[in-house]
């Protein structure tokens, strides 16, 4: 039976511990839109439960997630501040 946390949106089915959206981006310092986004075009997995109008995410996928995807962007994005950053001071 699933077993929902009154103080967060946290839910436990078996062995599975899955969060909310808003839940997983507070831990994670990531925005809801992010996620939500991520979601949408397949690159995070997420469950409705029956029962709840939340989306959950189990914490295994988003740990992955953060990993193969988050980390990989963000580094991009610094990359090429950095490399932006070069050629304004060689100009």
């Amino acid at each position: 039976m699933a077993k929902i946390s009154a103080v967060t949106k946290m839910l436990k089915i078996a062995n599975r511990t899955l969060l909310s959206l808003r839940e997983a981006a507070k831990l994670y310092n990531v925005s809801v839109n992010t996620l939500s986004r991520h979601a949408k075009i397949g690159t995070l997995p997420t469950q409705r439960v029956t029962g709840f109008r939340v989306v959950f995410v189990d914490t295994e996928d988003l740990e992955r997630w953060m990993q193969e995807h988050y980390q990989q962007k963000r580094a991009q994005r610094a990359r090429q501040w950095w490399a932006k950053r070069k050629r304004k001071r060689q100009s």
